[in-house]
């Protein structure tokens, strides 16, 4: 493996990583899916050549230095992705509104089924 292809192939990932940091930020679920797969392929491709891959020291400072980045903007990714849910869970919360809190019940976030009569609590064949 040259250290072109390697340095290529890197691109290549840092490419779809920013792909994935737009499609994030406009909250299209379907592309994020796929986007998320595309990048996931990459970076087990690039773990792959890393492995075969020689390559000079120069290289193997600037290879680390543009993981270290990657390796950053992953922790931001993830704090969108925190934000993401949490704006999800509100929406959710306002369409979906949960039960008023019961001594009975052991009620979700989202509401639960109807209670159970008590009849067949136990059902032996």
């Amino acid at each position: 493996m040259t250290p072109i292809a390697f340095l290529d192939h890197l691109d290549l990932v840092e490419q779809q990583f920013n792909e994935v940091a737009v499609v994030l930020a406009e909250s299209n679920p379907a592309r994020l899916e796929m986007a998320s797969a595309a990048l996931h392929r990459l970076a087990s491709e690039l773990v792959e050549l890393l492995r075969t891959a020689h390559g000079g020291e120069a290289v193997r400072r600037a290879t680390v230095q543009r993981l270290k980045a990657l390796s950053q903007g992953t922790l931001l990714l993830r704090s969108q992705l925190h934000r993401r849910v949490a704006l999800v869970e509100q929406a959710l919360k306002v369409v979906m509104p949960s039960e008023p809190v019961s001594t009975y019940s052991d009620g979700g976030p989202y509401g639960s089924a109807m209670r159970q009569s008590g009849a067949f609590k136990v059902l032996a064949a």
